[in-house]
């Protein structure tokens, strides 16, 4: 059973995906949520569009999902869900699976 583990990257990642005005709702990085049996480490980020942990490359092939849950600055609450696709450690592709706003 994989532990859960975060993966924090910057807000404008999300920018394709949602309108710009949904912007100000998020932290300036996001803390996705994941659950991954290879990506077990606490805490991974995105540098220059590549998987690091701890100041390192993850060199991690596949996909996962991401999930955001909260509220920023007073903002509504927020469910963000997206999938990242990663080859050799290099992010791919990104896609949006669900948002909602309450």
């Amino acid at each position: 059973m994989a532990k859960i583990s975060f993966f924090t990257v910057d807000r404008s990642i999300t920018v394709n995906h949602l309108n710009g005005g949904f912007l100000s709702y998020f932290p300036d990085f996001i803390a996705f949520s994941i659950n991954h049996e290879h990506l077990n480490h606490d805490l991974y980020y995105l540098s220059s569009n590549i998987l690091h942990h701890k100041k390192e490359e993850v060199p991690f092939t596949g996909t996962f999902t991401g999930t955001y849950q909260g509220s920023y600055n007073h903002g509504p609450y927020i469910k963000l869900k997206m999938s990242f696709k990663f080859e050799d450690g290099l992010l791919r592709d990104r896609d949006l699976i669900s948002f909602d706003m309450s």
